[in-house]
């Protein structure tokens, strides 16, 4: 079974505005080269400021969630790159995360905005988590035997249930 993770609004408008600020940084830097072509003091810091913010793009979209998928013994995240798998058998609970939680947590090392909101983040109440997500609603909390902690943010909130429903026929 998969189940989409769709941005949000404020998902969308922060990767327009991160990639429109990108785009203008990148014309600035070739505008920047074209007035000075042989000055190379300005050309390498230049060239290195272009290739890091297209890697920043690149590598926040292949990272991002876009889907989960609950297999016979898996639960996955899917991503463009890299899908994260867990085994059903290592998850100790399934519940939603209450309203209270509703908000960012602290991010610790991971991606606010850019394509979705995945990474490692600290949240008061329930401590640290790895949140592959794409919303800040529908939040599913899933710990793990290991007491890891995993947020998800499926489109269909009925992925809770299956999941549970798949888990117990494990």
């Amino acid at each position: 079974m998969e189940y989409k993770a769709s941005l949000n609004t404020l998902g969308k408008i922060i990767t327009g505005l991160v990639i429109l600020f990108f785009i203008y940084m990148g014309y600035e830097s070739i505008s920047s080269f074209i007035k000075t072509p042989d000055d190379t003091t300005v050309l390498y810091p230049q060239i290195g400021a272009f290739v890091l913010l297209f890697l920043v793009i690149v590598f926040s979209y292949l990272f991002a969630p876009k889907a989960y998928k609950i297999t016979d013994s898996e639960l996955q995240v899917l991503r463009p790159v890299g899908n994260k798998k867990f085994k059903l058998s290592d998850i100790s609970e399934v519940r939603f995360v209450e309203n209270s939680l509703k908000t960012v947590g602290i991010r610790t090392f991971g991606v606010g905005g850019l394509f979705g909101y995945y990474g490692k983040f600290y949240f008061k109440d329930i401590g640290s988590v790895n949140m592959y997500a794409t919303k800040l609603g529908n939040r599913i909390l899933i710990t793990m035997k290991d007491d890891k902690k995993i947020i998800l943010t499926p489109n269909d909130l009925n992925f809770s249930s299956d999941l549970k429903e798949k888990m117990a026929s494990t």
